[in-house]
């Protein structure tokens, strides 16, 4: 998994945060 993409998560506010999560999963 890709880390870089979990720390942005996780510094991401919570509105983006599920924008991100949601482009990662569709992209796996």
């Amino acid at each position: 998994l890709p880390e870089d993409a979990i720390s942005s998560v996780k510094f991401a506010p919570k509105s983006n945060q599920y924008l991100l999560v949601s482009s990662w999963d569709c992209s796996v």
